[in-house]
């Protein structure tokens, strides 16, 4: 009997450190009311297991549909003064990246607005899409999508994109 539990509890702590921190990270958006309006697109986490201390993601769209604006509303916990972010990465790439000014872990809390992409809509649909892993030719290397915490532990996410406008 204390060969099971023994195995037991060695396959519930191997899976948790084989498994590591995960989070969920959508963007929505309501759909534009006509050309030239301004579309907000909300970038949200939906679930997360730990704090996190930094993390940079990249944004990919289609320029004929969206001109990139503004980031806004950025959550107070995340305040705008710790980001460094590109819209014009490259013209169809967007940069978006948060250090903890404290080098600290901090709650993203499931549900809440982390910040705003803004842009202009000029017609058409397109996905505004999470990058994960693509050739930058102006990097000249393969960029990532990515959340560690302030131990550089890498969280393993799961991305929802989200599709706007109409033909």
């Amino acid at each position: 009997m204390k060969n099971l539990i023994l195995s037991l509890v060695m396959l519930f702590v191997g899976s948790g450190m084989v498994m590591g921190q995960t989070a969920t990270l959508s963007v929505e958006a309501a759909d534009p009311v006509n050309p030239e309006s301004i579309v907000n697109f909300q970038i949200k986490c939906d679930v997360i297991d730990d704090e996190v201390s930094t993390f940079q993601w990249f944004f990919q769209y289609d320029p004929e549909v969206l001109t990139p604006v503004d980031i806004t509303n950025y959550h107070e916990d995340f305040p705008h003064y710790e980001w460094m972010n590109n819209l014009n990465y490259e013209k169809d790439v967007i940069i978006l990246t948060w250090l903890s000014t404290k080098a600290t872990n901090q709650e993203m809390k499931t549900g809440e607005v982390i910040c705003e992409l803004q842009f202009k809509y000029i017609g058409g649909e397109t996905e505004l899409k999470w990058v994960v892993e693509r050739d930058i030719t102006k990097a000249k290397k393969k960029i990532l999508t990515a959340m560690w915490t302030d131990k550089g532990v890498v969280y393993d996410l799961t991305l929802k994109n989200v599709s706007i406008g109409s033909e």
